[in-house]
């Protein structure tokens, strides 16, 4: 699965083989854990997550 700011607005796919499944855009504000599960039930096991522009992501708070 890869995942892809929907604010790029640039082609993710022009670095990735043809092989390569569409990138999913997500918001900002998005849980991307959601993202995941809610593709696996869809679609079934996922084998590996890549996150384009991964360094600009910021860990979920924990609130008691």
């Amino acid at each position: 699965m890869l995942l892809t700011p929907a604010i790029d607005t640039r082609s993710v796919r022009r670095h990735l083989p043809s092989v390569c499944p569409r990138p999913r855009a997500f918001e900002r504000e998005q849980d991307l854990l959601a993202l995941v599960e809610s593709d696996i039930e869809e679609r079934g096991a996922v084998h590996c997550v890549l996150v384009d522009e991964a360094q600009f992501l910021t860990a979920r708070r924990c609130g008691s």
